[in-house]
Order: C-alpha cells, then structure tokens, then sequence
C-alpha cells in the first residue's frame, strides 16, 4: 500500500491559454498537489539534445525522428520521476495538463490503485478504452465496486495520467538517460525499463486537449505530406514488433510482464 504520496502536474509555462485548466487539476486532485513547468523543446539547444536523444539506440528500431516537443516531453516526465526521489515519496500521481478528473469516482479509482500498488508498479489511468487485450491480476485487485488492475499484453500509449511508485521511478531514470523515441511508447518495452506496467479501470480522467487547442507537442494532423504518409505505412510495422517483442516477453516470464529486478533486466539485455 501506498501512503506517502503527492500529485505532480506537467504544464508548459508557455501555453498560458491553460492556466484555468491546470487550476481546475490543483483543485480536484485529492493529493498534495503541485504543478512542475515542462521542458520546452523548442528552447533546447543542439548540445542539449545531443546529451539525451540518440536515434536507433533500442530494438526494435523507432522509425521515426523525435520533434523537439516530443524530447520536451520525454525530459518532463524524467523532471517529475527525479522529484519522485528527491523527495522520498513512495508514489506520484503525474498528470498533463489536458486532462478532466471525474469526481468524485475518480477519487475512488486513485485510492484502489494506491491501496494494491507495490514498488516498481506504473500504473495507467487511460483516457481511452484499452479494448480486450489485458490480462486480469489476482483476484485482490478488484473490489465491489467494479475497479481492477489489469496487466496489458502491450502497454497502452499516453502519459496522460499514471501513478509512479518510487522504484519504477528509479528504474525509468536509469533505462532514459539517453532515449530514441517518445516516452509512452519507451514505456511499451518492458523489457528495457524493468517496470511493471498496469492499469487502472475505470479511470475516470477524460482528455480534454481538444477544447484547450494548440497542441504543446508541436504538430498537428491534418494536411497530407511525404513526412505523415512514411508514418502511415511505418507505424504498422513497429506496432507489430512491439506486439510480438511484448509477447515474447509474457511467455519467458511466466505472464507476470516485466523482470522484477534490475539484474534480470541486465540479464535479458546480456542474452
């Protein structure tokens, strides 16, 4: 069980269109709550970039190059995981800053999660259905009132709303001192951070962005270009290795998804 815990919110000081909504977040969060300014890519210099960002360093491939908002936002959540440690929480509670807590169920959602949550446990509050895929825990993991933790067979994408327990801090920071991809879809390989990723249902966080607007990652989807069409026929192919790279991973480790302590991720990474 989680007891010493605290809410951080990740808000691009910038994009002061969504001060309002980050003061509605400080205001429903049920936990301390304190709002962490994000790193702007846009402001990062080459050098900067260089020091954590190299292409192509992780299996499978990423096939894309990263905007400097997606390093932006990499590099925000690494700022949250080391507040996480700094100040000896067992958990966060991490947020962006375009999201809806639906109270007072999400109250409820939050308090199973740090009731059942152990250390090295990152736990999800999807903003979308995550469809038929997880895996069901132990039975101890659902209540009377319909929630649960469940084990995805592939993590979900989006860094919306998770609860980080302290070791699956202190492991993240370890495996992204250098990354190649953006950081939820870092999070899928399990296989490389040593992180037990779960989620919560229901959630009861509800995505917002399109009534803020103006996307702080930096690029937009409409029009059609060279650049979007290679990421229609390139996004297929790394979904699938993904899938079949977490299933392998399923399979050697009897279901119970990633490694359980660093050495054995040290150990995979050796085989």
């Amino acid at each position: 069980m989680i007891e010493n815990s605290k809410c951080f919110v990740i808000s691009l000081p910038r994009s002061t269109h969504r001060i309002p909504q980050v003061k509605r977040i400080v205001q429903a969060s049920p936990l301390p709550t304190e709002v962490i300014a994000a790193v702007d890519g846009a402001s990062l210099s080459e050098e900067e970039i260089a020091g954590v960002y190299q292409r192509n360093r992780y299996r499978p491939h990423y096939p894309f190059a990263l905007r400097r908002g997606e390093i932006g936002c990499f590099l925000s959540h690494r700022k949250a995981w080391l507040r996480i440690l700094r100040e000896d929480l067992d958990a966060a509670l991490i947020l962006e800053d375009d999201i809806e807590l639906e109270k007072p169920q999400f109250d409820g959602s939050l308090q199973f999660a740090l009731k059942h949550a152990e250390q090295g446990d990152y736990i999800q509050f999807q903003v979308r259905e995550t469809g038929p895929h997880p895996v069901c825990m132990d039975s101890i993991c659902k209540d009377g009132y319909r929630r649960q933790l469940v084990q995805p067979h592939v993590v979900p994408l989006r860094t919306t709303a998770q609860l980080v327990t302290r070791e699956a801090a202190y492991r993240l920071l370890n495996s992204t001192r250098v990354f190649d991809r953006p950081v939820d879809t870092f999070l899928q390989m399990v296989w490389e951070t040593g992180v037990r990723m779960l989620i919560v249902e229901p959630s009861f966080v509800k995505e917002v962005s399109e009534q803020l607007g103006s996307n702080t990652i930096g690029h937009s989807s409409r029009g059609l270009s060279w650049n979007r069409f290679q990421r229609e026929l390139w996004r297929p192919w790394y979904r699938n290795r993904i899938r079949l790279q977490s299933l392998r991973m399923m399979q050697a480790n009897g279901r119970k998804g990633a490694p359980s302590t660093s050495s054995e991720v040290a150990r995979r990474r050796a085989a």
